[in-house]
């Protein structure tokens, strides 16, 4: 297909409507989501760069306020105002990236970390509903895609004046558990990150591993022990 193969996935579940969000990494280095209201999925996607997305988390945000919603009627006309509501999810992305070529790239391009914030706002098509003045019914119910890059975030620095390249993809990425406010992200520089989450600020990098970090995962109480193991492609 038009966006290559699929290099990562993750999936969760919306904070409001309760419906599940997948996301898809993809070679061409995109990432697409899907909604699956009323049982069919909804495509959103956004292009990070030319390199792989070889890692993928989401992780349920705030849910916004439902716009109200009711048949009001007039002496002169009867208007249909369906209702419309809108959920959030969260997700890092880690890419791939050949550090010289980084080098080329503006400042902003560089980060192999995305933090992006994926709203659906669920609707109703009036279009097909000219003869249904109920605003509880579901059968025409469709979803609109707003994806924003919060965030792009650096592992590492790629300096071409002074040939300081290191080695910036990322290989994992995932939410701390219960409350997502904090994600750890492992590097091909043999270091996980640690950043939060509203804005990417980074918090702590953890060193010791002799090779890539190529797996991570939180303690599911890990937002009161801070339990976190990681693993590298060359400790042994």
């Amino acid at each position: 297909g038009q966006h290559g193969m699929v290099t990562s996935l993750a999936m969760s579940m919306t904070g409001s409507g309760g419906r599940p969000i997948l996301g898809c990494g993809m070679e061409n280095g995109s990432v697409v989501f899907y909604d699956f209201v009323s049982g069919r999925p909804v495509k959103g996607e956004c292009n990070l760069s030319k390199d792989p997305v070889l890692a993928l988390d989401l992780a349920p945000s705030e849910p916004s306020s439902a716009l109200p919603s009711c048949t009001t009627t007039t002496a002169s006309q009867t208007t249909n105002t369906h209702p419309s509501s809108s959920s959030s999810v969260m997700a890092i992305a880690g890419l791939a990236g050949d550090a010289v070529e980084m080098a080329e790239l503006p400042e902003e391009e560089r980060g192999r970390v995305a933090l992006l914030k994926a709203t659906t706002t669920t609707g109703y098509d009036s279009s097909s509903d000219n003869n249904n003045n109920n605003c509880g019914g579901n059968d025409h119910r469709h979803a609109v895609w707003n994806i924003r890059t919060r965030a792009r975030l650096s592992t590492c620095r790629v300096d071409e004046e002074t040939s300081s390249f290191g080695k910036p993809g990322v290989a994992i990425c995932r939410f701390r558990p219960s409350d997502g406010r904090v994600f750890a992200v492992g590097g091909w520089d043999n270091r996980v990150r640690l950043f939060e989450r509203s804005r990417g600020a980074p918090v702590g990098i953890l060193r010791g591993h002799a090779g890539s970090v190529n797996a991570l995962d939180w303690a599911p109480d890990a937002a009161t022990s801070g339990l976190l193991a990681t693993a590298g492609g060359e400790d042994g």
